[in-house]
């Protein structure tokens, strides 16, 4: 009798670890389809609009479900301050939130409006344009990037520098390639090793790995060898490298990381926090992260817990409270299960608090609290109304304070002393 006892307790002792360690499944379906899926392609909403191919054709959809601008581009991003790149006729040009062209379809190619410039492409050179389709720096780089804390990367004759928003070279081309500047600093490659540069242009670590991306609150990964790791600005690692792969931003306090073929997610300490037990994983957003288990895609919390069951055969994280999935070879759209006190305790545990809103403008808002500290230029802000949530766009941030835009949600509904919490790292 006291062996069956044993082998009863062995047994509780293990179900009690494998709940600890791998993700539990909800007996409840959480479902709440926006748009059932039936679209082509999809992206992810923004600016409380996404756009949608259905029948060979890019249009747009808004948050009821329903198209606001018909299908009738070839292609198209999404929207960005107020106008969308779309292709029509073989050309590029942008269009407003009517479906109405502000700038006349012309360039070879064209990126999103960030900072009131897009990065066109005409006559087999990159430039950048403004809202009013003039060149503000002349097409005559070989490749470009997006505007990130005033200077954008270029390449010119085979290298890679850095121009401010006049055009100007604040670093001449001398490098393999770069990417963007945050906190003051970007990777860049130098023959066949990556270090960081300084504004100035000057070596703060110098070219010694294999792969680095930007940092994200101190921190950014580095590949050196065959594993990844995380370093400091003085180029000590903080985070030794043990890892397959891993990505820089620490969305909501967490990290993806991927071990020995499988998923996981880490803190800024480096801690282990999921289990590398993932066939694949997104980041986290709204207090939920998108993550594959035996070939199909669900939304689980930081706990654990599934509140969307693994179903789908593909997904996006949730963005201005709606998430992109695929079933059965179509997209479609689902709403975030979780309740805005559920959403706002995610925030608070994470430390993501920014502040609170000090005065209301038009469409302009100023949010005061830990600025220098926590927020870049355009990261996006959140805050919550009732069940309501509303994005903001941080648009000036300076040292205790913020300009803001809202980008998503009801301007009407906000109020002075609402706290604001970081909603998401800047696109790139």
């Amino acid at each position: 009798m006291k062996f069956k006892y044993k082998g009863l307790l062995v047994i509780a002792v293990i179900l009690c670890f494998l709940t600890l360690v791998y993700p539990q499944k909800s007996n409840i379906n959480n479902i709440i389809w926006l748009v059932k899926p039936q679209f082509d392609d999809a992206w992810s909403f923004k600016e409380d609009m996404v756009t949608v191919k259905k029948e060979g054709k890019w249009g747009y959809i808004n948050k009821e479900g329903k198209f606001s601008i018909e299908p009738q581009f070839d292609n198209a991003w999404n929207f960005s301050e107020d106008v969308a790149a779309v292709k029509k006729g073989g050309k590029w040009g942008f269009i407003n939130k009517q479906g109405i062209f502000v700038i006349q379809p012309q360039f070879d190619w064209a990126s999103s409006f960030r900072g009131e410039v897009a990065a066109v492409k005409k006559d087999g050179k990159y430039g950048y344009i403004n809202k009013a389709g003039i060149f503000v720096i002349e097409p005559k780089f070989d490749d470009v990037d997006y505007f990130s804390e005033d200077v954008a990367g270029i390449k010119l004759d085979g290298k890679w520098g850095y121009i401010n928003k006049e055009g100007t070279f604040v670093i001449e081309p001398q490098f393999d390639r770069v990417r963007y500047f945050r906190e003051g600093v970007a990777p860049v490659k130098v023959d066949e090793e990556w270090g960081f540069i300084s504004k100035e242009g000057d070596f703060i670590v110098e070219p010694q790995y294999d792969e680095a991306y930007e940092f994200c609150e101190g921190l950014a990964p580095v590949k050196t060898g065959d594993k990844w790791g995380y370093i400091d600005k003085e180029g000590k690692f903080i985070i030794e490298p043990q890892f397959d792969d891993a990505w820089w931003d620490f969305s909501e306090g967490l990290a993806r990381i991927k071990k020995n073929g499988k998923f996981g997610y880490i803190n800024k300490e480096g801690n282990i926090v999921i289990e590398p037990q993932l066939d694949g994983a997104y980041d986290f957003s709204e207090g939920l992260a998108p993550v594959k288990v035996n070939g199909k895609w669900g939304f689980m919390t930081k706990e654990k817990i599934f509140v969307l069951n693994p179903q789908f055969d593909d997904v996006r994280g949730f963005n201005e409270s709606i998430a992109l999935i695929k079933q059965n070879g179509k997209w479609g759209f689902v709403k975030n299960p979780l309740t805005a006190k559920g959403k706002i305790e995610n925030y608070e545990k994470a430390g993501t608090l920014i502040g609170t809103i000090f005065s209301i403008s038009g469409n302009e808002v100023i949010v005061a609290g830990k600025i220098a500290e926590k927020v870049r230029i355009f990261d996006k802000l959140c805050t919550f109304s009732g069940e309501k949530m509303i994005v903001l766009r941080a648009d000036f941030p300076m040292m205790t304070t913020s300009k803001c835009r809202v980008i998503s949600g009801p301007i009407k509904d906000l109020q002075k002393g609402m706290k604001v919490y970081l909603y998401s790292r800047k696109e790139n």
